[in-house]
């Protein structure tokens, strides 16, 4: 059998062929430990979603191939990675107010170093490794004492806990509900709305258990709970937009209206609404001819057509 017939070696291989035998027997072990507790591990599950709305806010404004996102992968970091064209991130989360890098059997900063070896072996992007904590006194700490021999691609991180709670969370981090109101369908969402994103994107990642495509999964959100994120169909409202339409509402004494976030809105005299299918939809296609069709003069005969 010539080389060019033999299988690739696995991960696992790899680990073993760069690290040693000892190295493969923890990180197998680390893999089935992982999966035992990952059920009701909420603390990953919601920074996992926390990644998740932050690659989708920064791709959805720059364009290019989406991340990937994962969960549990078998590894040294192993928690939650995100794997880009030009990078590669993993982090490992500890939801404990005693983290020290260099105690216990298998120190942070041992898993660190060889998370590090085994993603540049395998020729990753510039690979990180970040640890994220709860606490915020405890991260600055953690961040002033990062070893030497992993300082160069290693950060501390702080991402609250919130007790577990998903409206804590939600409530604790002002830069995760930023995030969730710019993935919202509404200019101004309330807390609640937040709280809603978040749990939309909570279901989606449970939907692929084994990471994908942060785009894919905001469409699987999208399938589950239609109308609550922003479109992310619309790449050229001109084109769904009638002009008989807007001429119409246009000539409607007192009422206002925009198309954010691939969304028709309106306001007049104190009431305001958005429709609730996004201007991609077909009912908003056909709302769009019962306007036109109907023609109303004033915004009373505009309400009275609405859904």
């Amino acid at each position: 059998m010539s080389d060019s017939a033999l299988p690739e070696p696995t991960l696992v291989e790899l680990i073993e062929r760069c690290l040693g035998e000892q190295a493969r027997k923890y990180v197998l072990n680390k893999k089935t430990g992982g999966e035992s507790s990952k059920k009701g591990n909420r603390y990953e599950d919601y920074f996992l979603v926390y990644k998740a709305a932050e690659i989708a806010v920064e791709y959805l404004q720059k364009g290019g191939k989406w991340p990937s996102l994962h969960g549990q992968v078998l590894g040294f970091v192993d928690d939650v990675v995100v794997k880009a064209v030009d990078k590669t991130e993993y982090f490992q989360l500890k939801n404990s107010p005693s983290i020290s890098w260099t105690k216990g059997d298998h120190p942070l900063e041992t898993d660190f170093r060889y998370q590090f070896v085994i993603a540049s072996y395998l020729n990753e992007p510039a690979p990180t490794t970040d640890l994220v904590v709860s606490d915020e006194t405890l991260r600055a700490k953690l961040e002033e004492s990062i070893p030497e021999l992993i300082k160069a691609h290693t950060s501390a991180r702080y991402f609250p806990y919130g007790e577990g709670h998903l409206n804590r969370v939600v409530l604790e981090s002002k830069h995760l509900q930023e995030l969730l109101s710019f993935l919202s369908k509404s200019v101004n969402p309330t807390l609640d709305e937040l709280e809603g994103v978040f749990g939309v994107l909570l279901i989606a990642s449970c939907l692929h258990p084994d990471g994908e495509a942060v785009d894919t999964m905001l469409r699987s959100a999208n399938k589950r709970v239609p109308n609550l994120l922003r479109s992310l169909n619309v790449a050229d409202l001109k084109q769904l937009i009638r002009a008989d339409f807007t001429n119409t509402i246009a000539a409607i004494p007192g009422l206002t209206y925009a198309f954010d976030k691939g969304f028709f809105s309106w306001n007049a005299f104190g009431t305001s609404g958005i429709f609730p299918f996004d201007c991609s939809d077909a009912q908003f296609a056909q709302f769009q001819e019962i306007v036109v069709l109907k023609h109303p003069i004033t915004f009373d005969d505009f309400e009275g057509l609405l859904p």
